[in-house]
């Protein structure tokens, strides 16, 4: 054995993700539906913490689909 013990992250960090995940799925499903598919790798590529999705949401929430 090396001795290298492989480290876990944090418990706190299951429900960030999963929140960030939410808001994720959220807003590319947000992005789709008004066919603003620029926003779709933006969206997915960027760690925020759901602070980019929720601002995109809040953003286009008045936004109709033709």
């Amino acid at each position: 054995m090396s001795g290298h013990a492989r480290r876990r992250p944090p418990k706190a960090v299951i429900p960030l993700l999963i929140w960030e995940g939410v808001w994720k799925a959220l807003a590319i499903r947000r992005a789709v539906q008004l066919k603003k598919y620029r926003w779709i790798p933006v969206l997915a590529a960027i760690s925020s913490g759901g602070v980019l999705p929720i601002w995109f949401i809040l953003h286009n929430r008045d936004a109709g689909t033709d």
